[in-house]
């Protein structure tokens, strides 16, 4: 910020300094004295306001980006902490799930209980998951572990959610990591049997 100080006082000293320059008496006099001057004179005036615009326009350009950077700086200064809390996300889901057929357990209620009172907290500052099982595979948003073979998915699709993707705000905190489908290979054997006859659909054409 010790840089955007400088170019606002900059900008003040600079408008300062044409103001005073348009209201100097000794200006107005040597105008009014000496005729032979006045087209001079009007011409240092129109150089004074043009400079006043320049120095107002870019003070406005100053003003408006040092509201945005404020701005940012509220929705997405806590970016790098919260991206690291999303790991202890992660630990909740994986012994969530461990622990499926435990549903009585005392210590699975409790980390149920934790787990939600975490989601929330991360809720009150925009921070959300969003799920991409049965999505479109987009590198945007997502980062492919590994692929697979598939008979029901179409390829491209997303398939298995290891870690969730995060938002803060509209902003990717952290892409999805996923498992996509790929279209399912013959087998070799199969393949150069279809080989095969379609040779000897060539020959007997041929032969015809």
């Amino acid at each position: 910020m010790s840089g955007d100080q400088e170019n606002l006082e900059k900008l003040m000293q600079e408008a300062a300094d044409a103001v005073q320059e348009l209201r100097d008496p000794a200006s107005e006099e040597n105008n009014a004295t000496e005729p032979s001057e006045e087209g001079q004179g009007e011409s240092k005036e129109k150089e004074y306001y043009e400079r006043l615009l320049r120095v107002s326009a870019d003070y406005d350009n100053f003003r408006k980006r040092a509201q945005k950077e404020k701005l940012e700086l509220l929705r997405y200064g806590h970016e790098n902490f919260a991206r690291e809390l999303l790991e202890v996300m992660d630990n909740f889901e994986r012994a969530l799930a461990s622990d499926g057929n435990q549903e009585n357990s005392t210590i699975l209620q409790g980390v149920k209980m934790i787990f939600q009172q975490f989601s929330q907290s991360l809720e009150k500052f925009n921070i959300k998951a969003q799920s991409s099982l049965g999505k479109t595979f987009d590198p945007n948003v997502h980062e492919a572990m590994a692929y697979v073979e598939s008979d029901e998915a179409e390829p491209n699709q997303i398939v298995e959610e290891h870690k969730k993707a995060y938002y803060i705000h509209d902003r990717l905190l952290r892409p999805a990591l996923v498992s996509v489908a790929k279209a399912k290979e013959e087998p070799m054997a199969q393949v150069e049997e279809e080989e095969e006859v379609l040779d000897q659909q060539t020959i007997g054409i041929s032969e015809i």
